[in-house]
């Protein structure tokens, strides 16, 4: 089961703060309405059409229209009139994912020891950030040839990914049982763990070890180990993942495979982390 199909068998796609209001003065909602019809879209396979965005985000379809209009004008949307009036994302916003990126000092720390890393290892390793119970895909090193097809930008939840458990393991635990608990469990993969206390206990071991993983509980065929990558407060703000084929490495290798190459890394950006404020 891809994210996508997560997020809308789960009842994600239905944005619950499309109607929040905030009552300071200098607060646009047009602004606020344009950019929630482009969260709406974000969280989709193909696009929605006027009539879906109407329902998903609760505004009425003239609203709708019009803001559609507008983004599609200015480039930021495209309208498929090939397949049913679908409104797209335009490939536009990679180029402020780009700009985001490159402007994240973290960010770019972790892009140099990634490059490291993917030098000298053969397995594929990524630098995720922490997203409310998700983790958002941001960088990955060249590894094996499986993981071509993933994109960064991608979200997984924390409860089923090895680097979601690294990033709970640093939380106290009762912030981290809160995050579980707000989170819409389902089974992604037929091994995916599901029981909050056993994902907890995964939590706690991770905590001793270092390091978390993860055993064909997003991806068929996968396995992770990943470590916390921490902030210059002490809080967890992501994780490096190193991943696997189970072909390639057995459940008592790993931590003597991709298990120190997602601390050694980890470790690397947060001691450089610590050093912007030394």
């Amino acid at each position: 089961m891809s994210q996508v199909d997560h997020n809308q068998k789960s009842g994600m796609l239905k944005l619950e703060h499309a109607n929040a209001t905030i009552t300071d003065s200098r607060f646009m909602t047009s602004v606020q309405k344009a950019f929630i019809i482009m969260e709406a879209l974000r969280r989709t396979e193909h696009g929605l059409t006027l009539t879906r965005l109407s329902e998903v985000t609760g505004f009425d379809l003239s609203t709708v229209q019009r803001h559609c209009y507008t983004l599609v004008a200015l480039g930021y949307l495209i309208k498929d009139g090939q397949k049913g009036q679908l409104h797209r994302l335009a490939p536009r916003f990679l180029d402020f994912s780009f700009a985001a990126l490159r402007q994240d000092k973290i960010v770019r720390t972790a892009a140099l020891h990634l490059d490291d890393a993917g030098n000298a290892n053969p397995y594929t390793a990524w630098f995720s950030l922490l997203s409310g119970t998700n983790l958002l895909y941001v960088l990955r090193a060249k590894g094996e040839s499986y993981m071509k097809s993933l994109f960064s930008g991608r979200h997984a939840p924390l409860y089923s990914t090895a680097g979601g458990r690294a990033v709970l393991s640093q939380l106290p635990e009762d912030h981290a049982r809160d995050l579980l608990e707000g989170s819409d469990i389902l089974k992604i993969t037929p091994d995916t763990i599901t029981d909050i206390d056993k994902i907890m206990d995964e939590v706690r071991q991770a905590s001793i070890r270092g390091y978390a993983t993860a055993w064909q509980e997003t991806r068929i065929g996968e396995v992770v180990a990943a470590s916390a990558v921490i902030d210059a407060n002490g809080s967890p703000i992501g994780a490096i993942h190193v991943s696997a084929g189970i072909d390639r490495v057995q459940r008592d290798a790993v931590e003597h495979t991709i298990a120190p190459m997602a601390i050694n890394i980890a470790q690397l950006i947060n001691r450089d982390i610590r050093n912007y404020h030394d």
